[in-house]
């Protein structure tokens, strides 16, 4: 579920595209009660930015790695 991180996290009352969904017959009443009712088995984050600063931690070191991996492999004759 794409939204489950958001209905985990600030409640599935929130999410005014349940009800437009529903409204546009791209959900069924059902599905849309599943998802507002939706408690995740884990922790989830507090916020977006609290998510993204988890999933950036290592980017630039393994960024860095990466490149100093693929710049040694490589050798210039000019």
């Amino acid at each position: 579920m794409r939204a489950g991180g958001r209905a985990g996290c600030h409640g599935g009352n929130e999410l005014l595209a349940l009800g437009i969904a529903v409204m546009l017959a791209a959900m069924t009443p059902q599905t849309a009660a599943a998802v507002r009712d939706y408690h995740s088995p884990i922790p989830l984050f507090t916020s977006g930015a609290e998510a993204a600063v988890h999933g950036l931690r290592d980017l630039a070191q393994n960024w860095s790695q990466g490149l100093a991996d693929q710049v040694g492999g490589m050798s210039c004759s000019w």
